[in-house]
């Protein structure tokens, strides 16, 4: 949304309330997407002027499933073996997590 141009008239009034109350929620928006980031991608993404252009930027970043991403997680999967000084429940929960990763690719 763009700021109006100053128009001395009752919709400009209108259109400028509006703008105000659009620029103080999308602040808050981007302020509170950027909280619940760690720093480095905080970094990256805090300097988008509006939640929309950061929104697209981070499904663009995240979104997809690469080819070398999934090639990754299969060979992490498919070459996985128990450690030695691993416990039973942390290589389960570890073959789980690999396993939940690849379902989220939505690649069978």
């Amino acid at each position: 949304m763009a700021e109006p141009k100053h128009r001395p008239s009752a919709q400009h009034m209108r259109d400028h309330e509006a703008y105000q109350a659009w620029k103080k929620k999308n602040s808050i928006a981007c302020v509170t997407l950027l909280c619940c980031m760690q720093d480095d991608p905080m970094c990256e993404f805090e300097g988008f002027e509006t939640i929309e252009h950061m929104w697209v930027a981070m499904k663009y970043k995240f979104r997809g499933t690469s080819t070398t991403k999934l090639r990754r997680l299969t060979i992490k999967f498919d070459t996985y073996q128990k450690h030695q000084n691993c416990s039973m429940r942390q290589h389960l929960q570890d073959t789980s997590n690999m396993i939940q990763k690849l379902k989220t690719t939505g690649i069978p």
